[in-house]
């Protein structure tokens, strides 16, 4: 007598790749929300308090920079009492304080010091542009770039072929940094100090017949002379012997 086959059983089918998706109560998402946001605003806030010492920090060093106040303490220039008191080069502390006296705290945890500095870069070099055009000298008042309205600011970018618009917030730095190169400059920045003896020796050559074209820079307190001529070379020591002397 034939037994009669079994049934297979089904295997239960496979649910790789598929994820269930898991109910959440609605008043439990707006609790979340909530905390989320709370969390989000805590976060900008612990942020913002660190950028009111950096602002402040570097607003007192601008103040001081600026009315050479640093004379009190006895230092000859700003150099010195930068070396002396920030943790910076020079030419980054001088960029920072630009930031601390245009800029509010609030603005620099937005858009950061280093997008502010290349926007004020860009502003600046537009106006030199836009004034060659005209054949006009441009001039600026030191105070101007305060109405500087950070929020307004809009740059155009090419990302995957594409041309877009954004605003300072969604910029990229790369990006910043290629639009102001455009106008064929670097970052606008403080000129750096230079010692007394240099800026003798830098005023000395351009007055000098024959020696209008030597340069004199200086950098991290190392004096670089460049532009002559080896049959200039007795001329150009006299000039710089005679410039330490005073």
């Amino acid at each position: 007598m034939a037994t009669p086959k079994k049934s297979a059983k089904k295997k239960p089918r496979s649910t790789a790749g598929t994820k269930p998706v898991p109910f959440v109560d609605a008043k439990k998402i707006s609790k979340l929300a909530a905390r989320y946001r709370a969390l989000l605003a805590q976060m900008h806030a612990a942020l913002v308090s660190e950028m009111r010492g950096w602002d402040s920090y570097y607003e007192a060093v601008d103040e001081v920079v600026s009315k050479k106040l640093y004379v009190a303490d006895g230092y000859e220039n700003a150099k010195e009492w930068l070396q002396e008191h920030v943790d910076e080069t020079e030419r980054t502390a001088l960029r920072y304080a630009r930031v601390a006296r245009l800029a509010s705290p609030e603005e620099i945890a937005k858009y950061t010091a280093t997008k502010i500095d290349f926007a004020l870069s860009i502003r600046d070099a537009k106006e030199v542009a836009e004034a060659k055009k005209k054949g006009v000298e441009l001039e600026r008042d030191p105070d101007e770039a305060k109405s500087i309205d950070l929020a307004a600011q809009r740059y155009s970018v090419k990302r995957n072929n594409e041309k877009l618009t954004v605003d300072l917030e969604e910029v990229k730095t790369p990006e910043l940094r290629a639009i102001l190169r455009a106008f064929g400059t670097r970052p606008s920045r403080p000129e750096p100090s230079m010692s007394d003896e240099a800026a003798r020796a830098k005023r000395a050559f351009s007055e000098t017949a024959g020696l209008e074209g030597v340069t004199v820079e200086e950098r991290d307190s190392t004096v670089t002379v460049r532009g002559f001529r080896p049959d200039q070379m007795g001329a150009v020591g006299d000039v710089l012997r005679e410039a330490s002397r005073r």
